[in-house]
């Protein structure tokens, strides 16, 4: 598919803000594609293909003959993701810039920025796929969450589907429960949360492969772990891969020095058998068979104050939280449902809303996501942390809107920055360092617990106190505050 045709399609998914005229657009196409362009389509508007770009270059002159296609435009995307140095990736752009017109090079900096920014989800390819070849939503879903990519899904449609083996499924997910009084099951199992890597085992006996959460391939990144599941017959097992003490974070810096260690909490596949229907109870007692050493810690109870002292000696040991698990669940890719539960530790701060974005959606005719910042040290002036969307009611959203316009000091159309006057209580699961926000550091899965009416922004928490709450200046010696900690999550 030449690429100047695909921006002709690009152009009218930007144009109609309908769903059904949308899913029409994108049938259209699919059907009219050959399977190469069908499978360049859905990655260009499904996945992020686009490597990250600091800095745009110019156009660098090339002579190619032929004109660019959309599948040269993907092939070439995906193979800059794998070249590491900075100026290579430019000279990359540079050329592709050369070889497009206005409106080419108009759709490839949209998609250089994140995303093609034309309304589609995944859920519209996998419709519009369906009815391409005929399939029923509920089909296509199923399909998808076996297959964990629309790539696969194609093959799979194509009759040219892979082994199970070595081709990642996309993990099972937890919802978030906020104290162990809603746990909901009579029976259940309580288990470690761990702070890092979701890796997906999968090993035939001899070759070991470790995908990750977004079903990228980390073997190379953890060769001590290899040998652990050598000889075991043919298996696909869900674990975390972590450091004791570490954070997400750090963790993502691959300190060569450190060594990686494995839990394991699920077996998937086991010697040519899937076993995500069955249940798992039963799935435990395999893994425990296969791997007693790796299993991560747990225990299976009927009462909560059993839970309550689990998640006490996770926090203790260094732990992020507790997992809750129903045992008669099966395994469910990609779904995060009612039968897997995660309770972590937050921390909470009171911290001052300094500006908003307008919502999309739902929320469009709202300011509804709002910049959070602390004082700094001297509590001479304000440092943001970072903005979150989460924790008001539709209510609460009007409100907070209404008194923020109030407020403007300055509009940017799709922002405003405000007068600080506005005093929040905000729940966070982790501190992390970012060059993004002047304090120096962002928080992780904001929330906004309530409005302090009842304090003036003079009173909100200093960059210091921030600090001190997660624990982030305790944790090089492996103690963490308990200061305004709590259970929820």
């Amino acid at each position: 598919m030449k690429l100047r045709k695909f921006v002709e399609v690009w152009k009218k998914l930007r144009e109609t803000t309908s769903k059904k005229e949308k899913i029409q657009i994108l049938k259209e196409t699919l059907r009219k594609a050959s399977l190469p362009e069908r499978i360049a389509l859905v990655k260009i508007l499904g996945e992020r293909v686009a490597p990250s770009i600091t800095h745009l270059p110019p156009p660098v002159p090339v002579f190619f003959k032929e004109e660019l296609t959309l599948e040269e435009l993907v092939t070439t995307l995906e193979g800059m993701k794998k070249t590491a140095k900075r100026t290579e990736r430019e000279k990359i752009v540079g050329e592709l810039l050369y070889r497009m017109n206005r409106e080419e090079r108009e759709f490839f900096l949209h998609l250089l920025s994140g995303e093609p920014e034309c309304g589609v989800r995944e859920g519209m390819l996998l419709e519009a796929l369906g009815e391409v070849y005929g399939k029923k939503k509920e089909e296509m879903e199923e399909i998808f969450l076996r297959e964990g990519t629309l790539e696969r899904v194609i093959l799979h449609l194509e009759g040219k589907g892979g082994e199970v083996l070595f081709s990642p499924l996309k993990p099972m997910l937890a919802s978030s429960l906020h104290s162990f009084e809603e746990i909901p099951f009579l029976e259940f199992y309580v288990e470690y949360k761990i702070d890092g890597i979701r890796a997906q085992v999968h090993s035939d006996g001899k070759r070991v492969k470790i995908f990750s959460r977004n079903l990228r391939d980390i073997t190379g990144e953890f060769p001590e772990l290899h040998s652990l599941f050598t000889g075991k017959g043919e298996f696909i097992l869900d674990g975390e891969i972590f450091i004791p003490r570490i954070t997400f974070q750090e963790l993502m810096r691959k300190d060569k020095e450190k060594t990686h260690t494995i839990r394991i909490f699920d077996i998937i596949y086991l010697n040519g058998e899937m076993l995500d229907k069955r249940e798992l109870r039963e799935r435990r007692k395999m893994l425990e068979a296969l791997f007693p050493e790796l299993v991560i810690p747990y225990v299976l109870t009927r009462k909560k104050e059993d839970a309550e002292r689990f998640f006490k000696q996770a926090l203790k040991e260094g732990f992020e939280g507790v997992m809750i698990k129903d045992p008669h669940s099966f395994y469910i890719p990609g779904r995060r449902g009612s039968h897997w539960l995660k309770i972590k530790r937050v921390y909470t701060v009171d911290l001052v809303v300094i500006g908003a974005e307008w919502g999309h959606g739902r929320r469009k005719k709202w300011l509804s996501n709002y910049y959070l910042a602390c004082w700094d040290e001297r509590k001479e002036r304000l440092v943001q942390l970072g903005k979150t969307f989460k924790g008001l009611s539709d209510e609460e959203f009007e409100v907070m809107t209404q008194r923020l316009l109030s407020m403007v000091v300055k509009d940017e159309g799709w922002r405003v920055w405000v007068q600080p006057g506005v005093v929040c209580e905000v729940e966070f699961e982790e501190l992390q360092r970012s060059p993004k926000y002047d304090s120096g550091y962002a928080l992780r899965f904001a929330r906004i617990k309530r409005i302090r009416e009842d304090k003036e922004i003079w009173e909100a928490d200093t960059i210091k106190e921030v600090l001190s709450v997660s624990g982030f200046w305790d944790r090089s010696t492996g103690t963490s505050s308990d200061r305004k900690s709590t259970s929820e999550g």
